[in-house]
Parts: structure tokens; sequence; C-alpha cells
């Protein structure tokens, strides 16, 4: 015992020294947020203030959003807090507005484990006693037992698998619970997957311990539950800022406003989070009988592609008022890829405080939403397509002819009426402004590369596409974990049909930011496995960019815009039309909608700015560093433009088909405690 208490492990202290060491080890990550907020960013102190300015101006414009919303306004200005569940919904059916279900993206759901321990210590002792530290599974003097439930993601500063710690063996715990055992021969496929003997993680608020009565809102809110997240992890609070702004407006978490939390591990065929956006659907439409505005940021889109397939044409005209899909990886991520080759070093502050590469394997291994997230072999599927070809086209004539030059504008004047401009008539052209004082070009361009010319990866001078096989070869032999189950994954991607981009048929408002370099190739100059195998992280020696988010290249939102949009002009069976949503570009601001009699609704395809809050101060100049992938939903500017499109003047006064008429305020609420629509 004396020799564990004063070993090198935290997990053997007694309770008191555990005390003292988290309030010593609390400051020293504070200390390190500092250093790493500051010294990370490679920039004078005039730098560093720079950047610190404009996050409190991100901030400022946030809470002006709040302070400028029209406070109830889908509850017809009645006072929310002085109404009763039953009657807030009445106001909300005869108001204006259309209910909502949230799709959040990766790692954006807290998970809850629960732990059976005597499974566990009996089936896993390597990992119960030697990576993790406990002891029994009985309370004693000398004891070190697990609780029943844990946070696992993410873990609290203090619990023994905690990924913010500057131990390597805490991050092999984390990895071994975190990790997911797939079994090929299940016939059930959302039932493929599970964890390990002895644990079950489900979403927070859905075990006995956790459930709230938020129906799933809290589960996606304040991912990083320290109190100086921001500084860490500026998108981590994204969710609760909407939800509350919602709220605000007159929304009722699991009634109107229905986020759905669900396991991010699991690839989109085999989610049930599937089944939940579906039900979530049905639930708020069946409850308010009015059409429902789908919200989806990143993964959340490709999960809400895959549900929409399970519904027939005539329910998605009948439910569905409009998709709006923020951020989303349509044909993938380099940032999956890179993860894969080299670990992410986003989860490590400083130089050793994080997620070490013991913890990432096994998630590099065993979750499966990492293919789902890999650079698609979209590309290669349409790239006869004349949609696509106009496409890649006009990205090749945006890099040989400068809009401001004279023989660019001679070259765009006569291409913006040609025969080769067909399919692209929606967005501008390049002799256009779309913004103002950020690094890129002011001029409204696509920015994006030819990804069949593009591989997306390069080692050793040998490259690899994004096909299938040249994707499958490369991580056998370069990826930092066992890829034993790789090729099942591969198949498992395929019957989702996600990287067939099959077109929705509901209403689309694509959302993108393009104002960052985002990678659309990685080369490395060496075997990444050479560093990974020692247990630290590599990253490219060189990247192939485009415009992007930083994690989403603009092809991935552009190239699906620009089939649902084809396949609309076209009058494809289901396709509808589709909004092409650039955020801070000032071109064509305005409303949503092209009808605006009665209820609102979209008619024809077209290109739209969408003001947003992380834009420079006017005469200023800036990357716009936090016009980022995750930052989007807690954009001030866009959630303001997200309240207008909700505002679709959908009234039900009559209530009709609105099942909450027959019941009661004690029935209402446990309907949202219950919250069985999510699995």
């Amino acid at each position: 015992y004396q020799r564990r208490v004063h070993g090198e492990s935290f997990y053997w202290m007694t309770n008191r020294r555990k005390l003292v060491a988290t309030v010593a080890l609390t400051l020293l990550f504070a200390a390190v947020a500092v250093l790493y907020w500051h010294g990370d960013q490679h920039t004078s102190l005039r730098g560093m203030d720079k950047l610190e300015v404009e996050f409190l101006e991100f901030k400022s414009r946030l809470q002006d959003a709040f302070q400028n919303m029209p406070e109830n306004y889908c509850i017809n200005g009645k006072d929310r807090n002085s109404l009763s569940t039953k009657e807030k919904l009445a106001e909300f059916v005869a108001g204006p507005c259309s209910p909502m279900v949230v799709v959040p993206g990766l790692q954006s759901t807290r998970l809850r484990m629960k732990i059976d321990c005597q499974v566990l210590k009996e089936r896993q002792p390597d990992l119960f006693h030697d990576r993790c530290g406990w002891t029994d599974c009985e309370n004693g003097l000398f004891s070190f037992t697990p609780q029943s439930e844990y946070t696992i993601w993410v873990p609290r500063l203090h619990d023994r698998f905690s990924i913010l710690s500057l131990s390597h063996k805490t991050s092999s715990c984390f990895g071994g619970l975190f990790k997911l055992i797939y079994d090929p021969n299940e016939e059930d496929q959302h039932k493929r997957f599970r964890d390990s003997d002895g644990l079950k993680i489900t979403w927070l608020g859905n075990t006995d311990e956790t459930r709230d009565g938020t129906c799933g809102a809290r589960a996606s809110e304040d991912i990083l539950d320290v109190p100086f997240q921001e500084k860490l992890c500026p998108s981590c609070p994204a969710m609760r800022d909407m939800r509350q702004y919602f709220e605000s407006l007159g929304y009722q978490v699991g009634l109107t406003y229905q986020n759905v939390p669900y396991d991010f591990r699991i690839g989109v065929n085999n989610n049930v989070a599937k089944q939940s956006v579906l039900n979530s659907i049905r639930h708020v439409y069946n409850i308010t009988g009015k059409k429902v505005v789908i919200a989806g940021h990143s993964l959340g889109n490709l999960v809400t592609l895959a549900s929409l397939k399970k519904m027939d044409q005539a329910e998605k005209d009948e439910k569905i008022a409009l998709l709006i899909s923020m951020a989303a990886p349509f044909t993938g991520s380099t940032k999956a890829l890179r993860s894969a080759l080299g670990g992410n070093p986003d989860f490590i502050h400083g130089s050793y405080f994080g997620l070490h590469i013991e913890g990432q394997r096994p998630m590099v291994e065993t979750h499966s939403v990492l293919v789902d997230l890999l650079p698609s072999f979209s590309f290669h599927l349409y790239e006869s397509e004349p949609w696509a070809r106009e496409l890649v086209r006009r990205a090749e004539y945006e890099k040989k002819y400068d809009p401001g030059s004279e023989e660019g504008k001679s070259f765009w004047s006569n291409y913006t009426n040609s025969e080769e401009n067909n399919h692209l008539k929606w967005f501008p052209s390049p002799t256009e402004k779309c913004f103002e004082g950020f690094g890129r070009s002011s001029s409204c361009m696509l920015l994006i590369n030819d990804m069949i010319k593009t591989p997306s990866a390069m080692i050793n001078t040998q490259m690899f596409s994004n096909e299938v096989r040249d994707m499958n070869a490369l991580l056998r032999i370069y990826s930092l974990g066992k890829m034993d189950v790789l090729d099942h994954y591969m198949k498992e991607r395929n019957e989702s049909r996600v990287p067939w981009l099959e077109n929705p048929g509901v209403p689309v408002a694509i959302a993108y930011y393009s104002h960052h370099n985002t990678a659309t190739q990685l080369i490395y100059d060496r075997d990444p496995k050479s560093v990974t195998d020692g247990g630290a992280f590599t990253s490219p020696d060189r990247e192939v960019v485009s415009g992007g988010d930083r994690v989403v290249p603009n092809s991935g939102p552009l190239f699906a815009a620009s089939k649902w949009a084809y396949e609309f002009d076209q009058k494809l069976p289901g396709a509808k039309p589709v909004k092409v949503l650039e955020v801070c570009s000032h071109h064509n601001e305005g409303s949503l909608y092209d009808q605006q009699d009665g209820r609102k609704t979209i008619q024809y395809n077209s290109y739209m700015g969408v003001p947003c809050s992380c834009r420079p101060a006017p005469g200023q100049h800036s990357d716009g560093e936090f016009c980022l992938h995750a930052t989007m939903v807690r954009d001030g500017g866009f959630l303001q433009f997200l309240g207008k499109v909700v505002d679709s003047n959908d009234k039900n006064p009559t209530f009709t088909n609105a099942g909450f008429a027959g019941m009661t305020n004690e029935q209402l609420n446990d309907l949202v405690w219950r919250c069985a629509h999510i699995l």
C-alpha cells in the first residue's frame, strides 16, 4: 500500500491526497490552458491580443443576438414563464414558427458509461487492474472501486480515465473503456456493435442517474465540463447557446425543440440514431401538426440523410418543411484520414496534457464512424455527370482567370452567359464581390480542387486516391491502429449509401464557411507508422488545400448542392430545390424563402449570403479565426438567421392534427421525461 501511495499513479492516493491532487491538477491544467492559448499561437504579444479581441468580439455579437431577438415571438409574444407546458404548446402551435429537430455532429454528444464491476473485473482484468487502477468491487479501507456510472465523453478531470491528463496510462484506460467490439455475423445491423464486457455506453440523460427531463438536450451541451472550457474548446457550449436561443423564442425541449443525442462512435449504417431522428420528426409533427425544420451539424447530416431514406416521399412531403445543413462532410474530410494515420493532436494541449496515442489507437481501430468520414469516392461515382464536369471546369477557370485582371473580366463576362455555365447559374460570377475584410479573395468563388485529380494522400511519393481500393491499402499499411475489420467497415459504409449522396427528397439549405485553407491532400515524406509506433503523433509534411472551415473543404457541400440542384432542375421524382448558404458572404442576403404568402416555402435553386458574428470588425482584416467548422452553431449572426428560417408562418390555430390537444400538462411533462422516441 505504501509503495502504491508514494508511486507515480494518481489513482492510488488516499481521499485527502486525491482532493489536494485534484485542486493542484486543476490549477496546472488552467496554467497549461493559458500557456496553450497564448504560447501555441506562434504570434507576437500584439497578435495574441488581436486573437483574444476577436474572440471577445465574437462572444459580444452572440450576446447581441440574444438581446435583439424578438423574445417569445413563436408563442405570440406571451410570457413563457407564466404559461403551463400545455398553454405554451398551444400558443406555439397557433403561432408562426416550425418545430425543430436538431442532429448534432461528431463528438457532440456526452456519453455515459454504466459498469458491471464484477463482469469487468473477471473478463478484463488487465483493463480493470493494470490500466485503470481499480482493485475490487467492494468498498474497503484500501480498495479502489469503480462507480456504477461515469461520464465517459468527456470524462471529468479527476476520473481515472480522464483525457485531461498527463499520464499515458490514463489514456490507455480511456481507450480500453471507449473501444467497440464488432460482430459481422450478427444479422441485425444495429446490434453488430457492442461495448466491452462489463460496460454499457449510452447518451447522458438515458441512465437512471442522469435522467433530467430535458429529453436529450443536455447531452449535447458543455461537452468539456470544466470552468474554462471556452479557452480550450470555443465550440463546446454551442448546443447550449442554440437551445437557449430557441427557448427564448418560445420553444420547449422534447416537444417543439428536439435534440437527438447518439453514440457517435458507431457508423451511420449501424447507428440507431437513424431511427431516433425519424422518431423525433414524427414525434414533434404529431404533437404540433406542423411541418418540421431539421437542423443537422457536421456528421449529423449523414445521419439525417440515412434517416430520410427510411421515409416514403408522401410522408416527407407531409411532415418536413426543410433540412438546414451546417458544415456537412458530404464527401468526407482529410481530418479523419489524418487522425487515422498520425493521431489527432487537437486532444493534446501544451506538449503533454491530454489524450495520448494509447487512448486514440483503439478509437481508430474500432470506431466505424471514422470510415464514414474518410474522403469518399463520391467524386469518382459522378465524374461523368454534366453538373460534376461543370463544377470541376468552373474551379479550373477560377485558378486560370483572375477576375481582377482585364483578361479575367472579359473571360468571366463571356462565361456567365455561355452554354458552359448551364448547371451553375445559381452561383454568382467571380466578378461579383461576396466578402469584405477576410484574408480570402473577396470575389464570389467556389475555391475547390478537382478531387479526381487530387489524391487524398501521398506517402513517400506513393499516391492514394479516394477510391475504396486505394483507401483500403493506405489504412492497412500506414494506419496507427490494426485495421482487422476494415473490409467490414467499408462494406457497412456502402450499405449506408452515404457516398452516393442520394437525393433527400426535401427542400435543403446547405450552409458552409469558406474562409480557411482546408486540406484536400496530405503529403508525408516518411512512413507515419515509424513515428506512431513509438507512441508519438505525426503530421503531414505538406498539404494541398482549398477553401473550407479547416475540417470540411468547400468541395463537400458544393458537390452535394450541385447534384441535388441539378436533379431538381431535371424534375427527378422527389427532388426539391436547394439553397446554398455561404456564411459571412454579403451577396444576395435576405430571406431564405421565395414564397412569402401563406406558409413560406423555397421554390427554386439559388445562392445566398448569410450574416455572421465571426466577421472582421469594420475597417479591419482577419482570417475569421472563429469562422470554424464547430463554431457555426453558436455564431450569433447565423443563429439570428436560423430564427428567421423557423419563422415559416406555419400557423395551426385550430390545432388540426395536433396531438397535444387531448393531453394534460402531466401527460406532456411525462412524455418529455420518458423521452421514449430517442433510442
